[in-house]
């Protein structure tokens, strides 16, 4: 605000009869309006865009998000504070950059839980050609809910402003499988010339189903696959390939693996069994499963 003060003298007139008169003072104010901010919110995000002009990512994966708010007003923008509103099921992860020529007038950084807020700043007014902004990137965990999700922001100053907002970030969290698998021994120990039996399951922890599934083992030295005992769980099989008699490198395929329901998760489990040959020394063997599908699915 401008405001110029205007102050008249005051006056003790003394007369012959020792009357005295006095002059009331006056002030005067003028006050104008100051020079407002006005700010202008945008923001993008790391994450491939569709035909749709949207993100797509998978359930849970980290994305980055940047928000500019550019101050092209005549005037600063004071006690600025920045909440992002995140999509419901999204959640707050950590801060990469910080940048831009706001001046930080006090920390506040975001809580554990809850929508990340950032404050304080101010940003001066722009000049020229110099672009006056506040820059933050950050990244953030997606929901794992499929859908579609918007990311909101949420501006605050001290005083006044005139706060334009961009388009928000549209994402689309798509069905995705997710793997997981696990193998273990019947029994601790085996003897040399004995058969060791494993069960190996491979469990779809994801939303949509995995296809075309193959699983296969590589076996210690001096372990040969000799038979398979039993699948189990609500998979479908595809198409029928066993591994043959004698083989250090069996391979089954294929199954269809449906996603959770429920928070079931969609399973395969198989039973094999392998010969463990006389000239075996004893000590501790391993063995490494690998699983492959029809499209890429996170580990």
């Amino acid at each position: 605000m401008n405001c110029s003060k205007r102050l008249t003298r005051v006056h003790w007139l003394t007369g012959l009869t020792a009357s005295l008169l006095l002059l009331s003072s006056v002030v005067l104010t003028a006050c104008g309006p100051g020079e407002a901010s006005r700010l202008v919110v945008t923001q993008s995000s790391d994450v491939p865009s569709g035909s749709d002009h949207k993100g797509h990512l998978a359930p849970g994966v980290l994305i980055g998000i940047t928000l500019s708010i550019r101050n092209t007003g005549a005037g600063a923008a004071r006690g600025v504070t920045v909440e992002d509103v995140l999509p419901a099921g999204f959640r707050y992860y950590e801060l990469t950059t910080l940048g831009g020529n706001a001046i930080r007038t006090g920390n506040s950084d975001p809580a554990a839980e809850g929508n990340p807020v950032w404050g304080t700043w101010t940003i001066p007014a722009g000049n020229g050609n110099t672009v006056s902004a506040l820059i933050l990137s950050f990244r953030v965990q997606a929901a794992v809910k499929p859908g579609d999700y918007q990311n909101k922001v949420k501006i605050s100053t001290s005083l006044a402003s005139d706060v334009t907002q961009g388009d928000p970030v549209a994402l689309v969290v798509e069905p995705r499988p997710a793997l997981t698998v696990a193998a273990a021994a019947a029994t601790a120990q085996v003897t040399t010339g004995g058969v060791a039996t494993y069960v190996l399951s491979v469990s779809n922890v994801g939303s949509a189903v995995a296809k075309s599934v193959v699983v296969s083992v590589s076996l210690a030295p001096g372990f040969l696959y000799t038979t398979t005992t039993g699948y189990e769980g609500n998979s479908v099989r595809v198409a029928t390939v066993d591994p043959p008699g004698n083989s250090l490198l069996p391979v089954w395929s294929s199954w269809d693996i449906p996603g959770a329901v429920n928070g079931a998760a969609g399973l395969l489990r198989l039973t094999f069994q392998a010969r463990v040959l006389a000239a075996v020394v004893p000590g501790l063997y391993n063995l490494t499963v690998a699983v492959t599908s029809a499209k890429d699915v996170p580990p």
